[in-house]
């Protein structure tokens, strides 16, 4: 964009401003003249004021929200409700400025200006018109209903949340007095608040009641034993036999049972049984190969050595509890029968005590259980409860000292009477309309501009459209394009060495690319008219001359023929003529001034010549003129407006593309390579005309040369090539 202004920097400004002009002096017409301006100031504070304690109010939220305050004030002052507080007072209603209004609300909200100025804390309230008096009285009325109807209800907000908090704490209150009464009465019956002396208390009720449980069991198993033997005692004695008395193998094995070394035993293999019922489980859940661990046949062998003793120890006791029964039923029958009745009726007493003492120990548990669950939610309840109190009483106790702090929103200056008009904002509105059309001058012309894409620099050539760029011509001034070859000021031989250098740079490249392909006819063409391809045609055509090599200049834009005015040459006979048939070779080549320079200029055009080229009669002419010539440089017509130079390339060895510096435009050169690249045309490049200093630079000389380098000022140089395109 910057540089497509620069390309139209003068028509920019001319534009810009005759436009600047122009809306400034009618914005000063139209922009209405200046009105008094009555202000009043309100400080309104990011944070309420503080005294001691941080509440809920005075909590810093951050900049967003105090924005957000800021426009809910500004709101609530351009309200109606303020608006309408402010008509009725008395006198206001007669302003003059009130009864101008069609509607007073609706026109008191239009022109009152409200807002915070650079995001300060400072709330203006301004209001523009005619009667200085009047502004002031109203800005002011304005003001006071703001602060009394809206400004104030922050304040009346805290002292509604002061009353609630106040409720609330009075209801929390008698909550705990009440679940503290709940837990006196539940301590009373468990004994104690305490959870550790609770815990105590439980672990030794099920301590004896398992003791108890485990008494119980033995007595119990006193007493089977003492059945048995009352069962055999009987037995035998009901059958009146003097024989020895027998006993069966059932009575034996329980007898051997109730023995407490047998007991003993039984609770060993128990455990023993127990540990590797466990172990078992617990190493299938990791391993399926569990059976071979060593953990597991450890414990499955204390299993069979618990087991063998148990069996080993009761085939030892069989004979001795045998001969004992037989000792005891021989002589003591009736006395040992009395006995055993008399143990079992103190074994069922015990029994019936230890049961009723183990029902009555586990309801008192399970009491326990249930008190003390209870004790322990209401004492939970009672810690949330005292936590919500103790924050709601902070609440209220800070309140009550905030409450005394000033209001957040506090007058900081009243309106006067305004004295003089101002015309800042006036100047302000006219100035923005006058640089704003001067900009949109300036940024529509370089837009316009900038769409046509034109090229700029050889790297816009190699890099945006892909064709390599063979050599670069000097942007000549307008001086050096005037004189045209004549070198008469040592400024005019610096620009004629320089232009020199860099056409002879072109032709190093020509000549390399003719050695190493053959190339002798060269076609010299551009995109569109005016692009500089007939001056690089001829300057062409002149290095090779002057570098030894025999060259003809061929002018094959035959509709708008550019040579023979530049070197002012007789139009015919020439390539038309040639083509039509009625010239030799001979008669059409013109010798130039410069020596190894001849020319063929274009001829008298008309339709026979263009469907002579159509009909490829240029390629016969194109072989006779290689024998006789090193290099053939054709300047043909633009490639796009016309079919003559797609005609031509497919005859000619290599093409040039010419492109002038800020007039060739990217997509019409595109567009050209593109259309030539389909027909097979060998392109060499593309040269750019125009480009500064050359491919050498500004600052590059002859030694021997005592000519200064132009300054910077006098290189640049508008307006085009002036040789023809």
């Amino acid at each position: 964009m910057l540089r497509a202004l620069h390309r139209r920097l003068g028509i920019a400004l001319a534009l810009g401003i005759l436009a600047a002009a122009v809306v400034g002096a009618t914005a000063w017409f139209v922009v209405p003249r200046s009105k008094y301006t009555a202000e009043a100031l309100l400080h309104v504070r990011a944070m309420p004021y503080r005294i001691l304690f941080q509440t809920v109010e005075t909590t810093d939220l951050g900049r967003d929200e105090y924005d957000r305050y800021q426009k809910t004030q500004i709101a609530k002052l351009k309200s109606r409700v303020v608006i309408n507080a402010v008509l009725q007072q008395p006198g206001i209603a007669e302003f003059q400025m009130i009864r101008a209004y069609e509607d007073p609300v609706l026109g008191l909200l239009d022109d009152l200006e409200v807002g915070f100025s650079n995001k300060s804390e400072l709330l203006s309230i301004k209001l523009s018109g005619d009667e200085p008096e009047e502004l002031a009285t109203l800005v002011n009325a304005i003001k006071d209903a703001y602060l009394e109807l809206r400004a104030n209800e922050d304040h009346k907000d805290r002292l509604a949340r002061y009353d609630r908090l106040k409720t609330l704490k009075q209801q929390y209150a008698d909550l705990l007095k009440t679940k503290r009464q709940a837990m006196e009465r539940l301590a009373k019956t468990v004994g104690t608040n305490d959870r550790e002396t609770i815990a105590l208390k439980q672990q030794f009720a099920l301590q004896h009641l398992a003791t108890l449980e485990s008494e119980l069991l033995q007595v119990r198993s006193d007493k089977r034993k003492l059945e048995a033997e009352l069962a055999t005692l009987e037995r035998e004695a009901s059958s009146g036999s003097d024989t020895e008395a027998t006993l069966t193998a059932t009575e034996l094995e329980q007898l051997i049972d109730a023995e407490p070394s047998v007991v003993q035993l039984n609770g060993w293999l128990a455990e023993a049984q127990v540990n590797y019922d466990r172990a078992v489980e617990q190493l299938q859940r990791v391993s399926r190969r569990y059976q071979s661990d060593p953990s597991i046949v450890r414990r499955r062998a204390e299993v069979e050595r618990a087991r063998r003793a148990l069996e080993d120890h009761r085939d030892e006791l069989r004979p001795v509890i045998a001969q004992r029964f037989r000792a005891n039923a021989s002589g003591s029958a009736p006395t040992r029968g009395f006995e055993i009745r008399q143990e079992m009726a103190l074994y069922e007493n015990l029994e019936a005590r230890l049961a009723s003492e183990i029902e009555q120990l586990q309801q008192n548990s399970q009491s326990l259980n249930i008190n003390t669950l209870d004790l322990q939610s209401h004492q939970d309840d009672l810690k949330q409860y005292q936590a919500t109190f103790d924050q709601i009483n902070g609440e209220v106790e800070s309140l009550n000292v905030e409450l005394q702090a000033p209001p957040r929103i506090q007058t900081l200056e009243d309106a006067v009477v305004p004295r003089q008009k101002s015309e800042k904002k006036r100047y302000m509105m006219i100035g923005m309309a006058t640089m704003g059309s001067f900009a949109a001058c300036l940024f529509g012309v370089s837009f316009l501009e900038f769409r046509t894409r034109k090229l700029h620099s050889a790297e816009e050539v190699v890099l945006g459209l892909g064709i390599p760029m063979v050599g670069a011509l000097p942007r000549l001034p307008p001086r050096a394009r005037r004189n045209d070859l004549a070198v008469r000021t040592p400024q005019d031989r610096y620009w004629h060495n320089l232009l020199l250098e860099s056409v002879d740079a072109t032709r190093t490249m020509l000549l390399h690319a003719a050695r190493t392909e053959g190339h002798q006819v060269i076609m010299v063409t551009s995109a569109m008219a005016g692009e500089g391809k007939t001056s690089l045609s001829c300057h062409l055509a002149i290095s090779l001359a002057r570098g030894g090599q025999r060259t003809l200049l061929i002018d094959g834009d035959l509709r708008r023929p550019g040579v023979s005015r530049l070197f002012d040459l007789p139009l015919s006979p020439g390539l038309s003529e040639v083509l039509r048939g009625e010239a030799t070779l001979d008669d059409a080549i013109v010798p130039m001034p410069v020596e190894g320079l001849d020319a063929i200029l274009a001829g008298q055009c008309d339709e026979r010549a263009i469907r002579a080229l159509i009909c490829g009669e240029i390629q016969p002419v194109f072989g006779r003129l290689k024998a006789r010539y090193d290099f053939v440089i054709v300047d043909s017509s633009p490639v796009l407006p016309v079919a003559e130079a797609q005609i031509i390339a497919q005859s000619s060895d290599a093409v040039l593309f010419s492109v002038l510096r800020n007039v060739s435009r990217a997509p019409k050169v595109y567009a050209a390579h593109q259309r030539l690249g389909v027909l097979g045309a060998r392109i060499l490049g593309a040269v750019m005309t125009g480009a500064h200093g050359g491919l050498y630079g500004n600052d590059y000389r002859y030694a021997a040369s005592d000519t200064p380098a132009p300054k910077s000022g006098t290189t640049a140089a508008s307006g085009r090539e002036g040789a023809p395109s």
